[in-house]
């Protein structure tokens, strides 16, 4: 009979402790996701921390156990991980951070109240950061709205685009525009060296001697050069005392074309094809 007692008892412990083990199952299974509904960091760290678990049943010293696992946790981390693992199982090495809703702040600068600054802005071009901030407080306060800071506007302000502040001061705005802030559109025709050639002429700040008539007599020095649209070097210039025109213009063409007695001269002058340049006299 004691035998048959025993045994009963036994049986009943075991059959408790199954339906025991069975609902601590089942509630770790409830809030553990499956794999493929995890990303690739939430599962890599769940192996990390696993492992971790592992070498510290081992016997692994703590230190060595977080080096092996490849985690960057401190030591009373490492503890406190493996004791929510002894309470809760695989779901208490899971981070939950992954997935987690992050919670929206709710904005104080709407849109209703950018628009309304903006108003203010252009509407009192005087007004200054805080001035606007009072009217604005104002209107908050009359439609039962959220009231924003200070600091929050003067940021908002500050943070415009220079045309704003430019437009913001009429015409004396429009002619700063207009002279340092319109937009400038570059393109380049050419796509290769020596394909197109631009050509200028300007006057020299220095008189040369000029042998005319058999007399030496001063007069103005002009250059005529010509620059590589594309390499933006300096296929040949030309030096002249007389005033620029056509003939010059021929003398450089001719100079930059040919073959240069300084073998060091950047570009050779190879021409691909000519087309025509307007030449600038200044």
């Amino acid at each position: 009979m004691k035998e048959q007692a025993v045994n009963t008892v036994a049986a009943n412990g075991f059959s408790r402790w199954e339906n025991t083990s069975d609902d601590i199952a089942e509630e770790q299974s409830a809030d553990l996701a499956r794999v493929d509904q995890m990303g690739l960091a939430q599962q890599e760290r769940l192996s990390k921390n696993y492992m971790l678990v592992c070498l510290i049943n081992a016997g692994t010293p703590t230190r060595e156990a977080i080096t092996r696992a490849g985690l960057s946790i401190t030591e009373s981390a490492a503890r406190k991980l493996y004791k929510r693992f002894e309470r809760s199982g695989i779901s208490g090495i899971l981070d939950r951070r992954f997935g987690r809703e992050k919670k929206r702040k709710q904005l104080v600068l709407t849109t209703n109240i950018k628009k309304r600054i903006l108003a203010w802005f252009f509407a009192r071009p005087a007004a200054g950061p805080k001035a606007i901030w009072k009217e604005i407080t104002k209107e908050c306060l009359e439609n039962n709205e959220r009231v924003p800071g200070y600091d929050c506007v003067k940021k908002y302000i500050r943070s415009l685009p220079e045309a704003y502040e430019l437009f913001r001061k009429g015409k004396i705005g429009v002619h700063d525009w207009e002279r340092s802030f319109r937009p400038v559109i570059r393109f380049n025709l050419a796509t290769y060296s020596n394909q197109r050639w631009q050509i200028d002429n300007t006057r020299l700040d220095i008189s040369v001697r000029v042998l005319r008539e058999g007399v030496w007599v001063a007069s103005q020095a002009h250059l005529c050069a010509c620059i590589c649209e594309h390499s933006r070097s300096i296929p040949g210039i030309f030096l002249s005392a007389r005033d620029p025109d056509a003939w010059t213009t021929s003398l450089l063409i001719m100079n930059a074309v040919t073959k240069k007695e300084n073998p060091d001269w950047k570009n050779k002058g190879c021409l691909v094809s000519c087309s025509p340049i307007a030449v600038r006299h200044s």
